[in-house]
């Protein structure tokens, strides 16, 4: 049986009570360049989403908390999952910089590829980022994904253009 957790985190669903971190998550400014966020949720729509059944198959999405020692410390999203060509989109975050850098975003993406393999049956799992988010692309290369693709200048952000790179993990099933 999969287990949501490794030696140093736990991934866990979203609870009503993680609304004010999420709302400070979502409204970070700094989170929307890579989130591609354009404008601030309510608590409302928060909490909306909290209290929502976290079904993947009936959302084509879903999130979990990234804790350590039982404290939230980031999310890590599924997101337009197509069971028919059995392939998912990932987005992490790790919100302080004081918890980057600890190995727990490896960690939390490596429970995430055993949970689409073992409980979705995923053949894939991509990602995408901005060309110049090198701590992304140094992540996910050592999580064993490969870079599949570039869109040349497909992202607008602080008046510029930027190239959006796809990288892409097989699954073995």
């Amino acid at each position: 049986m999969i287990q949501l957790k490794s030696e140093n985190i736990e991934l866990r669903a979203i609870e009503p009570e993680d609304v004010d971190l999420l709302f400070l998550w979502e409204n970070d400014p700094q989170n929307w360049r890579v989130s591609e966020t354009k404008a601030p949720f309510s608590r409302h729509v928060l909490m909306e989403f909290a209290k929502s059944p976290q079904d993947i198959h009936m959302y084509k999405q879903i999130r979990f908390m990234i804790c350590t020692e039982g404290k939230a410390i980031g999310t890590i999203d599924l997101f337009d999952y197509d069971p028919v060509n059995r392939s998912v989109g990932v987005g992490i975050l790790i919100q302080s910089d004081a918890d980057r850098g600890k190995g727990f975003a490896g960690e939390a993406l490596n429970i995430i590829s055993d949970y689409g393999k073992d409980i979705l049956n995923l053949k894939n799992i991509f990602a995408s980022m901005h060309a110049s988010n090198h701590i992304s692309m140094k992540l996910f290369e050592k999580c064993g994904y490969a870079l599949v693709g570039t869109k040349k200048k497909n992202l607008f952000s602080q008046g510029e253009w930027e190239d959006e790179l796809i990288y892409q993990l097989i699954l073995e099933n």
